[in-house]
């Protein structure tokens, strides 16, 4: 029979033959390979233990190994035949029914870059690899200058049951790091080292910097997600950092959600820091037949700070990034009471000019017959007196923004992905609230920018439902707004 006409667009992978009860020779003669795109030649399947047939010209003794060439595309093990890969030949016979291939040496995928409790200093990165490896590393430099290096450790593991996947990953945390400065960073595996990425640690005395909102991504990533963050980036390419809203996946236990969550991230995360609050999603809270092992599968992917506090959450914590304050909560993972302590310890003592909350949770819903009172009764109260400039939050699925104080805290809830619910301004119109500005069925990305004593907001489109309220498609600005403070921190929004 004659090969695959695939074959001839494949590349080629050498392998030994071993010939059983030959000894070797002194000299083994040279067989060429089909380089990949050339024609490919005719070849016969000789059934395993089969008698040798005669090479032309026939060698005087049959080497012990004997050099082939296979395409890529076929399989290691030929059970019953073997194809002989050169021309004019057949295969030699009491091969074994196993081949013995040049495997390529593991990639790490799913790259993302964390912040640590103080980005101006330290860094942290973390990996998936396919299995597990030792001597993991990390190598990184400022831009033009001498390579450190600093070992991973293994980020806790994972289940098939609750996380879809058993695959290890793995994080470090890249330290003595000068502030305000460009640094390069690459993983060391066994065999193979990734392309050097760059990064830029804070500045604490930085006063310029732009961040992108996301809201819940959820569903189909590769499709209204994945657009969302190009659109997002290409539009404010200098960010340094991505705040998401939570909800990342639908189904946690699911492999192909989260592959489909990184196909959407790309990219992205290698050389600005991601940081997501976690949803209910992540953690099976309010979702009929789902399981995650307590959030089993975020809890690896994200390697969060920790602050000093006691009895800390893994998914609740804070940073400090370019004059702002950033805390994230976790409006369903339990210990409401104690977070709200955290909270307003982290907010009484803010040294930065500006703060930004992130939960998934909005204090005011905007879906119909939805309150989501633990978060309006313990922590609206502590963000109100520590008058917060923004919060930023998902899970209702639409758009909207407002406040409860004039000039006060400003509420955003956004969605990403192509899951939407009605909107309304019901609860927010029975706690007090008042909703300045919405839209259903419209998936935005917010760009936050901040210029000394100005911050100013665009909630931007970035796809339209069915049913949409939206007065444009994608890049229409839906929402805008600006805050500017005085010298004594004296606030006005516009």
């Amino acid at each position: 029979m004659r090969a695959p006409a695939r074959a001839a667009a494949l590349g080629v992978l050498t392998v030994a033959l071993v010939v059983t009860g030959s000894p070797a020779p002194a000299a083994v003669p040279t067989w060429s390979a089909v380089p990949a795109g050339s024609a490919a030649p005719s070849w016969s399947a000789v059934p395993v233990g089969s008698a040798v047939p005669a090479l032309s010209p026939a060698p005087a003794q049959l080497p012990a190994v004997l050099p082939v060439a296979l395409p890529t595309g076929l399989p290691a093990v030929l059970p019953g035949a073997l194809p002989a890969m050169l021309p004019g030949a057949s295969a030699p016979a009491s091969v074994p029914a196993i081949l013995p291939t040049a495997g390529k040496a593991a990639k790490p995928s799913r790259i993302l870059l964390t912040p640590t409790a103080d980005p101006a200093t330290s860094q942290t990165v973390s990996w998936t690899m396919p299995r597990k490896q030792a001597r993991q590393r990390v190598q990184y430099r400022e831009v033009g200058g001498a390579k450190r290096t600093v070992r991973a450790a293994r980020r806790p593991a994972t289940t098939k049951r609750s996380s879809g996947t058993r695959a290890p990953r793995y994080s470090a945390t890249m330290t003595g790091l000068r502030a305000g400065t460009r640094y390069q960073y690459r993983i060391l595996t066994r065999g193979r080292r990734t392309a050097w990425r760059e990064f830029r640690t804070t500045d604490p005395r930085g006063r310029s910097v732009t961040m992108i909102g996301l809201g819940d991504t959820q569903v189909a990533n590769r499709r209204v997600p994945r657009r969302t963050i190009r659109r997002a980036v290409a539009d404010a390419p200098e960010a340094s950092l991505v705040l998401q809203a939570g909800d990342l996946v639908d189904r946690p236990y699911r492999a192909s959600q989260w592959s489909a969550l990184f196909s959407a991230i790309g990219g992205t995360a290698r050389t600005r820091n991601w940081v997501v609050s976690i949803g209910n999603h992540e953690q099976c809270v309010l979702v009929t037949r789902c399981r995650s092992g307590r959030a089993q599968a975020f809890r690896s992917y994200f390697d969060w700070p920790t602050n000093g506090f006691p009895d800390q959450g893994e998914t609740w914590f804070w940073f400090d990034h370019e004059g702002v304050r950033v805390v994230v909560l976790d409006s369903f993972g339990g210990q409401m009471e104690r977070q709200a302590a955290f909270l307003e310890q982290a907010l009484d003592t803010n040294p930065q000019r500006w703060s930004i909350v992130l939960m998934h949770a909005p204090p005011f819903a905007t879906r119909p017959g939805r309150s989501n009172d633990g978060v309006r009764r313990l922590w609206l109260p502590i963000i109100e007196a520590h008058d917060v400039d923004l919060v930023l939050s998902g899970h209702d699925h639409s758009y909207a923004r407002g406040h409860l104080t004039e000039d006060g805290p400003v509420y955003a809830v956004s969605v990403s992905g192509p899951k939407y619910y009605q909107a309304t301004d019901a609860d927010w119109r029975a706690h007090g609230a008042t909703r300045e500005a919405w839209a259903a069925a419209t998936s935005t990305y917010q760009v936050i920018r901040i210029e000394g004593d100005r911050l100013s907001y665009e909630a931007v489109v970035s796809a339209r439902g069915p049913g949409s309220t939206s007065p444009g498609g994608p890049g229409t600005v839906l929402d805008r707004f600006t805050i500017t403070k005085s010298p004594s921190g004296v606030k006005d929004v516009a």
